[in-house]
């Protein structure tokens, strides 16, 4: 997917008022090649091996629990909060409209993520 087609997805997903509290779930997540690409580009450089194999935590957390590239944040960082069952904020953040799982699934499969 070009980065136009990656910004149209991201743009059929409910919105929400995030409130930078989720810092402790960012563990390991699932990235679509183009959007790997794309993060890769806006930061200049891929995530040391190290980092990689550890695993733990996505390696765009900042020390202080925020995201480093927001903006070009991939789908699954999109879908938290916005998906009821398995993703909803513990904070409180509430979509404009909530996805189902299945939503979720399929909009991850667009980008390339599999189950």
């Amino acid at each position: 997917m070009t980065t136009d087609e990656l910004d149209a997805l991201y743009a059929t997903l409910p919105r929400l008022e995030c409130q930078q509290k989720c810092g402790a779930f960012c563990g390991p997540i699932k990235v679509g090649p183009d959007e790997w690409r794309r993060l890769v580009e806006r930061v200049g450089a891929e995530p040391s091996a190290r980092t990689l194999m550890l695993g733990l935590r996505c390696p765009w957390v900042t020390p202080g629990g925020l995201c480093s590239v927001y903006d070009v944040r991939p789908m699954i960082c999109r879908l938290w909060g916005a998906v009821r069952m398995v993703m909803a904020c513990p904070h409180g953040c509430k979509p404009e409209r909530w996805l189902s799982e299945d939503d979720a699934w399929a909009t991850l499969a667009q980008v390339g993520v599999m189950r």
